[in-house]
């Protein structure tokens, strides 16, 4: 098992299972719904941490919103995907080499209405195929 420094910038557009409320008519209403729509994406982000570990392309792709839209980034050149079908395909190769996940030291998140923004900083666990 590697580890590996990253810093991850991760834009997923997703439909939140809870209201589609913009950050303002939150702060005008609820503090607990803003909490809530934090905790969510934050579950989100730990099962795409969970289906990289497995190598569950499947799985990982199904937290994916089918917008040709959605742009994945890593902390090289090359780890810059847009549009589902892309991302697939990247990550699919990657499954071929390796399992990873992160230790996520920082994340911050932000969103509004059905878009999260999700900013991570960590190190990257990479596990060789066949170990």
């Amino acid at each position: 098992m590697k580890k590996l420094p990253v810093v991850l910038f991760l834009l997923l557009i997703t439909t939140l299972q809870s209201n589609s409320k913009t950050k303002s008519d939150i702060n005008n209403t609820n503090f607990d719904t803003a909490a809530s729509i934090k905790s969510e994406i934050l579950a989100c982000l730990q099962a795409w941490n969970d289906a990289a570990k497995e190598r569950d392309l499947e799985g990982f792709m199904a937290l994916f919103d089918d917008s040709e839209n959605i742009v994945l980034a890593g902390s090289d050149t090359r780890e810059v995907c847009k549009g589902k079908d892309r991302i697939k395909e990247w990550l699919k190769m990657l499954f071929e080499y390796a399992g990873f996940s992160w230790e996520m030291d920082r994340v911050e998140t932000d969103y509004f209405e059905n878009t999260a923004w999700v900013f991570m900083e960590g190190r990257m666990v990479v596990v060789p195929s066949g170990k």
